[in-house]
């Protein structure tokens, strides 16, 4: 007599909640700094969840963790502004999920969740989110890849620099250093171009919606390598970087 032995990555079968199904917004200080969180809304009806299954949230920061009861499907508690009780000068980040009404067992989830911020659209997913760390000492910048959650650039802390409120509205820094951010992750997707579920989805539209395709090896570094020097080069000339510096730079020139 033989057995077969079936494995799973889902033995629990818990449904999959798409990053996109949930409008999670962060609001900051003027100096950049995390002040409080909001879920707007959260489409869940696809999923067919129970009616009084509970909605929770957690927030990460290092070890610390951060819960908030946003009520239950037929009863959600959106709008609400939570403050931060982790330390949020430091990277973090948001796990969503749907739990039995009665139990703790997890009927939903959607992990590695990112917010947009106050200054957004509702609902809008940035190819690339840029948060603040007070741990990269005399680098101002670098881009990580926190496990299956999105790729961030974070930026030097620094309160006299100021770097997060520049990369919202300093058109130098953003030239000087999103296509360098951006080529390093499309360096990363080159080689992971196949999960559109995870973090590579968005990306993967930005680059269907402008007529780019995947370099035909992902095992080739040097053509991969290549392929994201290119597309960061198509990045680039769409946002205009090089028009955008010039004209800063003029402008205060003449107001000097």
């Amino acid at each position: 007599m033989t057995f077969s032995q079936m494995n799973t990555t889902n033995p629990l079968h818990i449904k999959k909640i798409a990053r996109h199904q949930i409008d999670l917004v962060v609001n900051r200080s003027a100096d950049g700094h995390a002040r409080s969180f909001v879920v707007n809304s959260l489409n869940l009806d696809d999923h067919k969840l129970p009616e009084r299954a509970r909605i929770k949230l957690f927030a990460y920061s290092k070890r610390r963790e951060q819960s908030v009861e946003l009520g239950t499907i037929t009863s959600p508690q959106y709008g609400v502004a939570h403050p931060f009780t982790i330390d949020s000068r430091n990277p973090f980040h948001f796990r969503l999920i749907v739990c039995e009404a009665d139990r703790p067992n997890i009927l939903a989830s959607c992990e590695g969740l990112r917010a947009t911020e106050e200054t957004d659209e509702a609902g809008r997913q940035h190819l690339l989110p840029v948060e603040p760390s007070d741990n990269l000492q005399e680098k101002l910048w670098e881009i990580r890849f926190d496990g299956d959650g999105d790729p961030v650039l974070y930026v030097n802390s620094d309160t006299q620099i100021g770097m997060l409120a520049r990369m919202r509205g300093d058109e130098i820094f953003q030239a000087l250093i999103l296509p360098q951010a951006v080529e390093q992750v499309l360096r990363r997707l080159s080689q992971h171009p196949d999960d559109d579920e995870g973090w590579q989805g968005k990306w993967n539209s930005y680059l269907l919606a402008r007529g780019i395709e995947h370099p035909d090896d992902p095992d080739d570094e040097e053509n991969c390598a290549e392929w994201a020097r290119a597309v960061s080069q198509k990045f680039a000339n769409e946002n205009k970087f090089l028009t955008k510096t010039r004209k800063k730079i003029m402008e205060t020139d003449y107001d000097s």
